[in-house]
C-alpha cells in the first residue's frame, strides 16, 4: 500500500471518530 492510502484512512477515521473505525481499522493492519 502507498502513503495515500494511509492518509485516506487517517481522513476517514478523524471524519468518523468513532471507536468502531479505529478497531476495525486496528484489525486490519493486524490481519496485514
Amino acid at each position: 500500500m502507498s502513503e495515500l492510502s494511509d492518509t485516506a484512512f487517517w481522513l476517514f477515521f478523524r471524519f468518523s471518530n468513532s471507536r468502531i473505525y479505529y478497531l476495525i481499522v486496528l484489525h486490519f493492519y493486524v490481519i496485514k
